[in-house]
């Protein structure tokens, strides 16, 4: 059984990870409890979460709003960064049962069961809250029962796979919501980690869209989502910043354009001009100039 250490107020726990030592599955089903009430922990989640909450208060507050659920309610709260704060009933009980899931399961889960992003625009990061109603509570009792024994990965698959069913059944448009989120949020993640990866590479647009596994248009469009720029004007900042970093350390122009990408020194001067409004040259000037010479005193 785990519980957050209330005796560490700056510790950040990582969920699932601490309860798995560091190494998650697909998803996972985790019977929580806890003696006593604590208060904002720093929690980061990296998968999505279901929160069935047995006994207890839950309140969630995430980038841009605050959730709160009792025993009579369960939570959905994507993957990311929240504060978290568990309230103990009178006689000093929390229970939940938690139920992690990873992007690629919610796009398998998703593909394999006919559910797409079509039609459904992105929304603001949300934590949705439902009431309990008949089916929930009978999931939970079934879940009960599993308890006793060790769940294997496969039948927990199937228990998450039953709840996400259902709820796109009762409650298709937020879950249409969640769902495009978490996908929008999966693109842009694999756009950043390919564009980071090849910072240095001096590869073309048509180059970082095949990594990505899409087509150009689909790669701008997401890149601009991601970065809030084009990728010519991003990476004519990162070269121009990594220009001026060598340059302040008195690499001659002539030595860093090929480093930097240009074919050329003229091409990579012009550019360096048109951003800075300098040419290398007088930007090392301005900066390093030449020493004062006195005169002696006769």
């Amino acid at each position: 059984m785990f519980h957050f250490d209330t005796h560490s107020p700056i510790a950040i726990h990582r969920l699932p990870d601490d309860f798995l030592n560091g190494n998650p599955n697909e998803c996972c089903i985790h019977f929580y409890e806890a003696g006593e009430t604590t208060f904002k922990n720093q929690v980061q989640l990296s998968q999505h979460l279901f929160c069935l909450l047995l006994q207890g208060q839950k309140t969630v507050h995430d980038a841009t709003s605050g959730q709160q659920i009792n025993a009579q309610e369960f939570m959905l709260m994507p993957r990311g960064s929240v504060l978290m704060t568990e309230k103990t009933t009178e006689s000093g009980a929390f229970k939940s049962i938690l139920l992690f899931f990873s992007d690629a399961f919610l796009i398998d889960f998703s593909s394999r069961h006919g559910f797409s992003k079509k039609g459904t625009e992105p929304t603001g990061r949300n934590t949705l809250v439902w009431k309990k109603d008949a089916f929930v509570t009978n999931y939970i009792q079934s879940l009960e029962l599993l308890k006793s024994n060790t769940m294997r990965e496969t039948l927990q698959q199937l228990k998450l796979e039953e709840l996400l069913c259902y709820l796109f059944q009762t409650h298709p448009e937020a879950m249409q919501h969640f769902l495009i989120n978490a996908l929008q949020e999966h693109h842009y993640r694999s756009i950043k980690q390919v564009v980071n990866a090849n910072i240095d590479n001096h590869l073309t647009v048509e180059e970082l869209a095949f990594l990505c596994n899409q087509s150009v248009s689909t790669f701008k469009r997401h890149f601009a989502e991601a970065f809030h720029t084009s990728p010519k004007k991003y990476f004519t900042a990162h070269r121009m910043r990594k220009a001026q970093q060598l340059l302040l350390l008195h690499h001659r122009p002539s030595d860093i354009y090929a480093e930097l990408g240009y074919e050329t020194l003229s091409s990579f001067s012009a550019e360096f001009k048109k951003y800075t409004g300098n040419s290398p040259k007088q930007f090392q000037a301005e900066l390093d100039p030449k020493p004062t010479v006195f005169e002696p005193i006769a």
